[in-house]
């Protein structure tokens, strides 16, 4: 189970500790439970909407940008100046050269080589360099470590563009895991809605058809409800005499 899988469990399990035990259905006074009533509702609409969730990969690896930094730092002039408007500092080409603006490749990458000429401007220490013994390469040297940078830049430029593939999918597959786990909680099933409920679906099976039985625990003629659903059946609807017990409904609520 994901984190995010189960963190949604505690809090659902919170909001089911703090139900009182049920040993009748509604015998409370008017509005007493409206506040119980309010929290529940928000799981239910919580299950209703569509669960997200955040990236968290949105800013570029460390290790990634220092690579297509020595990559960069390696190439000729020619390709150093396609990131900048005009000669001289700070002057960047934001946006993708028009001439590349439909090459796939360069629509994915040209973020990343971006980012890599910043830094190599501001690195005016050779850090990246130093880190990797490069500054003290001779010329001949240089020429055969920026080649292989090159191909090194390559295949990692592939393999995290594949990560973050990967981690959209995570990301993808933890939203529908959490929406799962809400529905069951609230309706009973992962693929539950609140049209068309049945008792059964939000009680035990166990549960004979009537209020009164689903929502006691005091005899072992039934049990507490499964749902967040039936909950709210149990501490917010009407007995014999009084039908506001929650939210003081135009019409009594029911089973």
């Amino acid at each position: 189970m994901s984190r995010t899988a189960r963190a949604l469990t505690t809090v659902i399990a919170l909001a089911f500790v703090t139900v009182p035990k049920l040993t009748a259905h509604a015998a409370v006074t008017a509005g007493e439970n409206a506040a119980l009533f309010r929290d529940l509702c928000t799981i239910v609409s919580g299950a209703e909407s569509t669960a997200t969730i955040g990236s968290e990969t949105t800013t570029l690896d460390p290790t990634v940008g220092a690579i297509q930094q020595l990559n960069l730092t390696f190439s000729d002039p020619a390709w150093k100046a396609v990131f900048n408007t005009k000669p001289g500092k700070e002057n960047w080409q934001e946006e993708i050269p028009d001439a590349h603006k439909e090459n796939a490749q360069w629509r994915a990458l040209y973020p990343t080589w971006l980012a890599a000429a910043k830094a190599d401007e501001q690195d005016t220490e050779l850090k990246v360099l130093k880190a990797v013994g490069a500054d003290k390469l001779k010329p001949h040297q240089k020429a055969y470590f920026g080649s292989e940078v090159a191909k090194v830049a390559a295949q990692v430029s592939k393999i995290a563009e594949k990560l973050q593939e990967l981690k959209a999918d995570e990301r993808s597959t933890d939203a529908e895991s959490a929406q799962k786990l809400l529905r069951t909680a609230a309706f009973g099933g992962p693929d539950k809605t609140r049209s068309g409920l049945k008792h059964t679906d939000m009680f035990t099976s166990g549960c004979a058809a009537n209020q009164a039985v689903c929502c006691k625990d005091d005899a072992g003629t039934g049990k507490p409800p499964i749902t967040v659903a039936g909950v709210i059946m149990c501490v917010c609807g009407h007995d014999g005499n009084l039908g506001t017990a929650c939210i003081n409904p135009a019409t009594a609520l029911a089973t």
